[in-house]
Formats: C-alpha cells, structure tokens, sequence
C-alpha cells in the first residue's frame, strides 16, 4: 500500500506539472483559436489538481500495478501510452459530440496530448523509483558491515 501511495504522488505531481505547462503554454491558444467563444480566463488549480488526481489514481491502478515487477519499460509506456489516448480521447470526443464549436481537429491534438502526458509520466515516475530503489539499496549496503568470511 505505502508504494501505491508514493506512485500516486510521484505521478501526481509531475503529471500536473506537465499538463499545467501544457495548458499555460499551447492548449489556451488552441482552444481560443479553434473554439467560437472560447474563454481563456485564469486557470484553475482546482480543477486541474482534481483532474490530475483522478490521471494519477488511474496510472498508478492500471499502468504502474500490473507492471511493478517488469524489469524493462516497454509493457509500463504501451499501457501508459494506451491510457492516456483512451482518457484524453473519450473526453475530447465527449466535447465533439456535445459542444457545437468544438472542432474534431482540436480533439485529436488533445487525444496526442494526453498519449503524451501519460507516457512521460510513467518514464518519469519510473525514473523517481529507480532512483528511490538505488538509494535504499545504497543505505542497506552501508548498514550492513562487512563481516570476513568464517573460517
């Protein structure tokens, strides 16, 4: 349980980095450009944090769980990768079939976006676990002296 919980923040935390750039940087201008009306106002960390939330409990139950014991990356950026076009894909195609202004072009690239989002996550995340594995490993090492061989 405790290395559920330190996956969720890890991929909560840079997930929301990520997605908050993404936001800040190129989504507002697409939105404001491809969307008749579209209103950029301030961004909200509410919901973005809620949101992010949500993306991290998802990655950490479906993407980092079933590949905790993997030693390579590829099955953890396949399933990472497919959960992001699938959660970004659904909402954005929500949007299309709901909002008369919402551009189908502008649901691809946020479909890309969030293939993207969840990929980087998940090799960043895996990253942090490598690192926090290695340093354990190097505590343990350290703790334990080393007693000569008996005789």
């Amino acid at each position: 349980m405790r290395r559920r919980i330190i996956t969720f923040v890890i991929s909560f935390v840079i997930a929301s980095a990520l997605h908050a750039g993404w936001l800040q940087l190129a989504a507002r201008e697409l939105y404001r450009r491809g969307i008749t009306g579209f209103d950029a106002g301030p961004l909200s960390i509410g919901i973005l944090l809620a949101m992010m939330g949500v993306f991290a409990v998802g990655l950490t139950l479906f993407v980092f769980e079933p590949t905790r014991e993997d030693e390579t990356w590829t099955r953890a950026l396949a399933l990472g990768a497919t959960y992001g076009l699938v959660v970004f894909g659904f909402a954005n195609l929500r949007n299309t079939l709901q909002i008369a202004d919402w551009q189908f072009g502008i649901s691809l690239i946020d479909a890309i976006w969030g293939t993207v989002l969840a990929t980087a996550t998940v090799a960043l995340t895996r990253l942090a676990w490598e690192k926090i594995e290695e340093k354990k490993h190097d505590r343990t090492r350290r703790a334990k002296p080393s007693r000569p061989a008996p005789r």
